[in-house]
């Protein structure tokens, strides 16, 4: 059965991605001020994409690295040689052959445009995913509910604690998965199936909301490349089940549209 939701919130997503780099200028232009809360309320894009690939991937009989790593690597080594071309050119003022092999080589080493971080992030996500789908597939949907909570407990809640409490130290426990993109990989699988009365999706809604304004209202900007602040998680996740619950009709041909044209 198709998951008409996840189209819908792909788009919504994509929208979200584009208005917060919008936002993200009057937050730097005007140090922050009235417009801290629209970038906090627009932080779930990112989150929510990665829990549209941990639903579709981690649910899906067969997964093929190959294929996924293709439609990120190519454009990831295209443009990003693209874009380090661009900068040596301006930089120098002159053209090359040998600007190329630069270009190439600041692309792997990471130094090209910063917004590309998200397909870096990618082809991890892509290269883990086959060892996540072995962990979901043979352990019980409750039992990877509690490795989702640990995950958050010392990815999002206690490094929050002590960002806040005591922000020169931090907890002297570390776990051995750092990585919250896996977190949110997981939650995409653990909510499509989650049961929850839309009575209570409601209230957790609300409370996600007011949480994020909260912050807001204390002058605190989430963090757009981490993703872990805990009332990020949670607004996040209360997105998620928001469309799973109540957007899950047949989509309309300029939704179709849209999702034909992103990943």
């Amino acid at each position: 059965m198709h998951s008409y939701y996840i189209d819908r919130l792909r788009v919504f997503s994509a929208f979200s991605v584009v208005l917060i780099h919008v936002v993200y200028q009057s937050v730097l232009y005007c140090n922050g001020g009235g417009y801290i809360l629209p970038f906090n309320l627009l932080c779930f894009g990112v989150p929510c994409f990665l829990m549209i690939t941990g639903k579709l991937q981690l649910d899906k009989q067969e997964y093929s690295m190959s294929k996924c790593l293709k439609k990120v690597v190519i454009p990831l080594l295209f443009w990003g040689v693209v874009f380090a071309l661009m900068e040596i050119v301006f930089d120098e003022r002159n053209i090359q052959i040998e600007y190329i092999f630069t270009a190439f080589y600041k692309v792997l080493t990471g130094q090209s445009w910063a917004h590309l971080w998200y397909l870096y992030m990618l082809v991890g996500i892509y290269l883990a995913l086959p060892l996540v789908r072995c962990v979901v597939k043979n352990t019980e949907y409750d039992k990877v509910g509690i490795l989702i909570l640990v995950l958050f407990v010392f990815n999002s809640l206690i490094m929050d604690l002590f960002k806040f409490a005591t922000p020169d130290h931090s907890f002297a426990v570390q776990l051995p998965i750092t990585s919250q993109y896996i977190m949110y990989i997981l939650l995409g699988w653990y909510l499509d199936k989650l049961e929850i009365s839309k009575k209570k999706l409601v209230m957790i809604d609300f409370v996600g909301v007011l949480m994020m304004v909260g912050t807001s209202l204390l002058g605190y900007r989430v963090d757009s490349i981490q993703y872990n602040d805990v009332p990020t998680v949670i607004l996040s996740v209360c997105v998620f089940l928001t469309f799973r619950y109540f957007m899950n009709q047949p989509t309309d041909k300029i939704t179709n549209f849209l999702v034909k044209k992103s990943y």
